[in-house]
């Protein structure tokens, strides 16, 4: 991973734990923080989405993290898969969560999820990774 923080949110902290999906990079940094690092340009399917909170399940280790997910263009998601991912099984490894976007496409995705799915942890939207590192540790780590 490089240290270009515009791209890659693990900056220059180590990863302690990672498993790579079909449609991201599940890892864990050094400070607690859980990542989501969706692959460019992916649809979003259920199937994707067991698949994310069983890696997530692996790398959380059994601890409820604070999860940080970036985009990265994704083009869709299917309401099952963001059904599943702020769902129940969600809840028993995440305690909050920042979603990073840069396109129309995930801000609409990502406003439509934190519209109809109502968490039981902070969910928020930014549209910068250095903006929303510096509010996700402000306001929930």
């Amino acid at each position: 991973m490089t240290k270009d923080t515009k791209n890659n949110i693990a900056d220059d902290r180590k990863i302690m734990n990672a498993v790579d999906t079909l449609k991201c990079k599940i890892y864990l940094r050094e400070d607690g923080i859980m990542c989501a690092e969706m692959k460019i340009g992916q649809d979003v399917f259920l199937e994707d989405a067991i698949e994310i909170i069983d890696a997530q399940k692996v790398v959380a280790a059994g601890i409820k993290r604070p999860l940080l997910v970036i985009s990265k263009n994704t083009k869709s998601m299917s309401r099952d898969a963001r059904n599943y991912l702020g769902g129940t099984e969600a809840e028993k490894i995440v305690n909050s969560t920042a979603v990073i976007v840069k396109t129309k496409v995930e801000t609409a995705i990502a406003s439509f999820f934190l519209g109809l799915n109502k968490s039981k942890y902070p969910l928020k939207m930014f549209t910068s990774t250095e903006n929303g590192m510096r509010n996700f540790r402000k306001l929930w780590i």
